[in-house]
């Protein structure tokens, strides 16, 4: 079959990522809320995963319909970010909305605190973010994958730059920007940035949505008939909750490698569910293979990192004696008169 599975394509099934960004009272999560009411009908199921100490509740009454929330607590990283997320799927919600998914990124035990952690246990450099982008990847891949629509709420900040005015320094405040990896808006099929009490920017710079739906982003408060419009647009496909957590542990099998997927795949509780995932087959199986050759590149970065420490450990003090990699000390050796055979320290050879 391939990796592609390549069929006619129809709207109906396609899956929205919708993001919302801002400052403090900008409207975000309300705002969300309304869309995804708008988006699911009003039978539908609304789930909320609130990183904000509860502060969904708030809106308990707001939203016809109500909704279910779920608060996760610190650490927030990727992989429980994920969890949480493979839950609410379990639970048999219709759209998720998430606030925040900035702490993913610069809360306590997201990305940017685990690259620190890794840095004082001695992984230095391009090491340090290795187990943290690996986590971030994995999380962002299933946003992608799962067939169920989702609407991001995200913290922002003002990037303050240096530039030149009238010949001297002067200090400059951008404009807004979401706390995220910045190549994640990229990914997004929409994209408002929010600015006081459900008002946004509309400059199409800064706002994104397709072509098909630009008319609804002209300046009018975001509501439920906003995400009513939208949901007509992109078509209505059930959720298949069932199917979309077998998928998840698929890829997440696959992206261990050929070994651990091919153990999975053959283990009794999947056995007499293989025909669900036929159409994936091919791809997953590439994955699996993908893994495999990423997994190798990962520990030969991870040797060369190691290596690259000891050298220049060895070059700060060529008379010492390089501990053994990872616990990122250097122990003293004898001094150079005390060495018996009269071998040179660096080279081995006699002297």
């Amino acid at each position: 079959m391939g990796i592609l599975n390549i069929a006619p394509a129809e709207r109906a099934g396609a899956h929205l990522l919708i993001q919302l960004y801002g400052p403090p009272r900008s409207g975000k999560t309300y705002t969300a809320l309304r869309i995804a009411r708008g988006m699911v009908g009003p039978k539908g199921r609304i789930g909320m995963l609130d990183t904000e100490s509860g502060r969904a509740r708030l809106y308990s009454d707001k939203v016809p319909g109500g909704f279910v929330v779920g608060e996760l607590t610190p650490p927030y990283t990727p992989s429980r970010y994920l969890e949480a997320i493979e839950e609410f799927l379990r639970y048999g919600v219709d759209i998720l909305v998430v606030d925040s998914f900035s702490h993913c990124w610069e809360g306590p035990g997201g990305v940017l605190e685990m690259a620190d952690q890794a840095e004082e246990n001695g992984r230095k450099g391009l090491l340090k973010w290795l187990g943290p982008k690996r986590d971030y990847k994995k999380l962002v891949s299933f946003l992608l994958s799962t067939r169920m629509h989702m609407i991001l709420c995200s913290r922002a900040k003002q990037p303050i730059v240096e530039t030149i005015v009238d010949g001297q320094k002067t200090l400059v405040t951008q404009p807004w920007e979401p706390i995220q990896d910045k190549r994640l808006k990229y990914e997004m099929t929409i994209v408002v940035p929010m600015t006081l009490d459900g008002g946004y920017e509309t400059d199409p710079t800064r706002l994104k949505a397709p072509s098909d739906l630009a008319h609804l982003f002209q300046g009018e408060l975001l509501d439920e008939g906003t995400g009513a419009k939208i949901a007509e647009w992109v078509g209505a496909k059930p959720v298949d909750h069932a199917l979309e957590l077998l998928r998840r542990a698929a890829f997440d099998a696959a992206a261990a490698g050929t070994q651990a997927f091919a153990k999975w795949w053959n283990s009794a509780p999947v056995r007499g569910r293989r025909k669900a995932l036929r159409p994936d087959l091919d791809n997953l199986a590439s994955i699996a293979r993908a893994a495999d050759q990423e997994i190798a590149r990962e520990r030969q970065a991870e040797e060369a990192a190691r290596q690259q420490q000891l050298d220049q450990a060895l070059l700060a003090d060529p008379f010492g004696k390089p501990a053994s990699p990872g616990n990122g000390a250097v122990e003293r050796a004898l001094p150079l008169k005390s060495v018996g055979d009269g071998r040179h320290p660096l080279s081995g050879a006699r002297a």
